[in-house]
Order: structure tokens, then sequence, then C-alpha cells
């Protein structure tokens, strides 16, 4: 399987097995369930989240009209939304807020985070 970007970039034997980890938590996701990156500064979640997107458009969370955003990509036909988040509450809520909102079509959502997500509630199915 080839991760590059089409520049010949190729993750490391860590983001090897970080892509393998977080795809293997997608394929047992369910329908708006969520799956987050969190760790601090500088420790590679957007480039791990730009690997596993591979060539998928990404949400830039810390940007303005990000939650319109996210709410058009949930509404998409996409299986897998992805969104490079920034570390407020506000980004659990807004996702969820969303998810709820897009109802049992829901697609997963793999966001970055640099504090644990919170959900509002539990994920559809609980």
């Amino acid at each position: 399987m080839d991760w590059g970007d089409g520049e010949g970039t190729r993750p490391t034997a860590g983001q090897s097995r970080a892509l393998a980890a977080v795809s293997g938590a997608l394929a047992h996701a369910g329908p708006g369930h969520v799956v987050a990156l969190v760790g601090p500064l500088g420790v590679g979640k957007s480039t791990l989240l730009a690997f596993l997107a591979r060539g998928e458009p990404v949400i830039e969370a810390r940007r303005a009209g990000a939650r319109v955003g996210v709410r058009r990509a949930l509404g998409s036909a996409r299986p897998v939304v992805y969104v490079d988040g920034d570390e407020g509450p506000g980004l659990a809520r807004t996702v969820r807020e969303e998810l709820d909102r897009a109802g049992s079509d829901a697609p997963r959502v793999v966001v970055t985070s640099r504090r644990p997500l919170v959900p509002a509630r539990p994920p559809p199915g609980r």
C-alpha cells in the first residue's frame, strides 16, 4: 500500500503502526462514531491525519467557518470525515451536534485534538 502524498513522502515505522491502529479502529467504528487522535503539540497528529486521509479533504477546525465545514462534510456521502482540530472543548460539541443532525447515516469522524474529546452524549446505538 502506498501511503505517499504524491511527493514521495512515506510514514516512519511508528507512523505506520499508528496508521494501522487508527485504520483498525475505523474499520470497527459504526456510523456516527468518532476516532480521536489526542496528544500534545508537535507529536504528529496532523501528519498522521494527512496520511490517513490520503488525499481526501481535511477540515481545518481552527479556521473561521469550521462549523459550516463540519456540517457540510457530515452531510456529504463521504464515509469518513477528517477534522484537524483544536484544543478547545467546542470542537467535541460541534462534531456531536452535527452528527446528531446527520442522523443514522452519519459518517465516521477522525479528529485531532490536544485535549481529550468528551462527547455531550454517547454515539448512536449506545
